[in-house]
């Protein structure tokens, strides 16, 4: 396996943190660590680092994975009965949506679930679904493609 370099951004509230890694078969070194704040109006700016790079590890970014704030993201808990299908389960999760996000429209979100808990007796999950603007995602996306 050749190397990669990978970025990883966390974001929260003003204040992102990056860390990039070098990722071989047998190591995995730490490269680069910066923490730094948004001065810009930009709705991006927690990317800035890695699309403007300003060192030569910096520029050799291969992957990059964000963590957005708990602003940007919605989180939400909640029972579902385990013997409705497939497309039973996705409508129950976007009622579930709509009651939680104002104006909520399904086709606007994307989101990720996820089993808390399971009590096969009672035929009943707890989960966890996890939902962010799709917008946002093809932004992110979007910017980091035009900057391969």
């Amino acid at each position: 396996m050749a190397k990669e370099i990978i970025a990883g951004i966390s974001v929260s509230g003003k204040l992102a943190h990056l860390a990039v890694f070098e990722i071989r078969e047998t190591e995995t070194k730490l490269l680069h660590i910066e923490e730094f704040t948004n001065t810009s109006g930009d709705e991006l700016w927690f990317l800035s680092k890695v699309l403007n790079p300003n060192s030569r590890i910096l520029k050799k970014i291969t992957k990059v994975s964000v963590a957005l704030d708990s602003a940007s993201i919605v989180l939400h808990r909640f029972p579902m009965d385990i013997t409705l299908t497939q497309a039973e389960q996705n409508e129950h999760v976007h009622w579930e949506l709509s009651n939680f996000i104002t104006d909520y429209q399904a086709k606007d979100y994307v989101y990720d679930l996820h089993i808390l808990r399971l009590n096969a007796r009672e035929q009943v999950a707890d989960l966890l679904v996890v939902a962010v603007k799709r917008v946002k995602i093809y932004k992110i996306q979007e910017a980091l493609a035009a900057k391969k």
